[in-house]
């Protein structure tokens, strides 16, 4: 009789061993939590890292990308958000024409 959990027993022993092998997932490695569920415990570095890597994708320098991406988290930035969209279409502008700026340099 030893080792017979029966049908409830083993339900059991499954749900507790996906709730851990979760919050491994979630806790452990951000990549893979955001893919499967959508969400991770660090998210926001994993985001700015995605978005840092596309924009390196795209042909913009490394350093300009972190830029870009620390510009995205400023005061500045939350100002802009804030006060409507009028004024985040100026600053949209303004950084499409230093991106400009920037990748002709790049080109010559």
């Amino acid at each position: 009789m030893i080792g017979r959990k029966g049908l409830f027993g083993g339900f059991i022993t499954i749900f507790f061993v996906s709730i851990i092998v979760f919050f491994g997932i979630y806790l452990l490695v951000p990549q893979v939590s955001m893919r499967f569920f959508g969400i991770a415990f660090r998210q926001e570095e994993f985001v700015e890292q995605s978005l840092e890597d596309a924009i390196v994708d795209i042909g913009i320098p490394e350093e300009t990308a972190k830029s870009i991406v620390a510009s995205l988290d400023s005061e500045e930035m939350r100002a802009l958000v804030g006060s409507g969209s009028e004024y985040l279409q100026e600053w949209v502008g303004t950084a499409l024409d230093h991106l400009d700026g920037q990748l002709q340099e790049d080109a010559s």
